[in-house]
């Protein structure tokens, strides 16, 4: 029963990740912007420069700068989920949601993530 409990959890928290978040409830990190706009100037001299190396090394690197995008999106989806784990203990510590067992708060790390696209527990592609 409390492994569907938690399941469930982490189903609701990836659903919540999905959604669009408006400017209100959006946290400005400094420095993202500028640092975006710096990857996108060199987005377009890594094009280019990609376009004089010979076939194989190009798709190589494309290769690699898809598998960078990937562990990015990973990353932050793992940052996220934390942060609810964390909140999570944080009022379980306080007497908000009862104790909590060591097995617990593994389903509850187990349930928030992604493997390879899809929401854990749900068989879904996320």
């Amino acid at each position: 029963m409390r492994n569907k409990i938690w399941e469930q959890v982490g189903q609701f928290l990836n659903r919540l990740r999905c959604e669009n978040v408006t400017k209100d409830t959006a946290i400005e990190v400094p420095g993202y912007r500028e640092t975006q706009e710096e990857m996108e100037g060199l987005r377009e001299k890594c094009e280019a420069a990609m376009q004089q190396r010979p076939q194989e090394q190009r798709k190589l690197l494309l290769e690699w700068m898809a598998k960078l995008e990937d562990m990015n999106s990973l990353e932050g989806q793992k940052a996220y989920c934390q942060g609810y784990v964390d909140c999570i203990l944080l009022l379980s510590g306080m007497g908000l949601f009862g104790s909590m067992s060591k097995k617990d708060v593994s389903a509850l790390r187990a349930g928030t993530g992604r493997k390879r696209g899809k929401a854990v527990g749900t068989g879904k592609t996320a």
